[in-house]
């Protein structure tokens, strides 16, 4: 019998044992209701009880895993890809709002115009142009970005007045946040 899921796949380990859920339920510390939801694909085991399950019938875990090659397994849950673009929006629309409110210099109002170019036309051209590069090419960006946007607010450049400086901080401390989390997360759309 060839497993089609990966609840297949941890009851015929179980079963080529001996074991009842029951059994397993026990030896794992959890309810037999448990071992069922996991056979029948409910839910599945966390990593640490995939370990520990692994162990018991004596296979590796990528023996367990193999039926889940077929799937594809987002490398980031959509809640933390939807906090990402919703940083990226945010930013956005802290640019945007302060480039459209606040009265300052021609100059400060042009680099504010020139960072919200840049970080439209680097979202567009990874997601036109897919590539091994992106998360290195938004890593690197986001925070180059961020960091010059809250020096050229600290330093205040272009005799940027408070709204200025205070939206190009906002925008720096989200930018260089949405880098660190592209990094740590390993973001990719």
């Amino acid at each position: 019998m060839n497993p089609t899921n990966f609840g297949e796949q941890l009851k015929i380990h179980r079963q080529a044992l001996g074991l009842t859920q029951s059994d397993v339920a026990e030896k794992m510390h959890v309810s037999r209701q448990t071992i069922s939801s996991w056979e029948t694909g409910r839910n599945t085991p966390d990593i640490i009880t995939l370990k520990q399950l692994a162990l018991l019938y004596g296979v590796s875990t990528d023996n367990l895993l193999q039926v889940l090659g077929a799937k594809k397994l987002s490398p980031l849950p959509k809640s933390r890809q939807n906090s990402a673009i919703f940083l990226f929006w945010l930013t956005l629309g802290i640019l945007i709002a302060g480039r459209l409110l606040v009265i300052t210099t021609f100059e400060a109002l042009h680099w504010m115009t020139s960072l919200i170019f840049i970080m439209i036309g680097i979202h567009l051209l990874l997601r036109l142009k897919p590539s091994k590069w992106k998360k290195p090419i938004l890593v690197s960006t986001h925070i180059i970005l961020g960091v010059l946007s809250f020096m050229s607010a600290i330093l205040k450049l272009w005799d940027m007045s408070f709204g200025v400086q205070t939206v190009c901080v906002m925008a720096g401390v989200i930018l260089v946040v949405q880098g660190i989390l592209y990094l740590r997360n390993d973001f990719s759309r």
